[in-house]
């Protein structure tokens, strides 16, 4: 499968980070010349997600393998 068919897909979830459509849209695009958006776009995004995941109660750092998958 194609990095493209991954977004497309990611695209139509419920649940995304702010700003997602938008970064992935520059990716897409190729339109990413104005870096200080990139940058703005990719730490909102990453922010995002990580407030998604502390609401849903799911810790990806420090969390020890062994749980994830038993």
């Amino acid at each position: 499968m194609s990095i493209g068919k991954y977004v497309t897909d990611a695209k139509r979830f419920s649940i995304k980070p702010e700003g997602f459509d938008e970064l992935t849209t520059l990716f897409i695009n190729g339109k990413h010349i104005d870096t200080n958006r990139l940058k703005e776009l990719t730490e909102k995004v990453f922010s995002s997600f990580e407030k998604i995941l502390d609401e849903k109660q799911i810790f990806p750092y420090g969390v020890d393998i062994k749980e994830l998958i038993t």
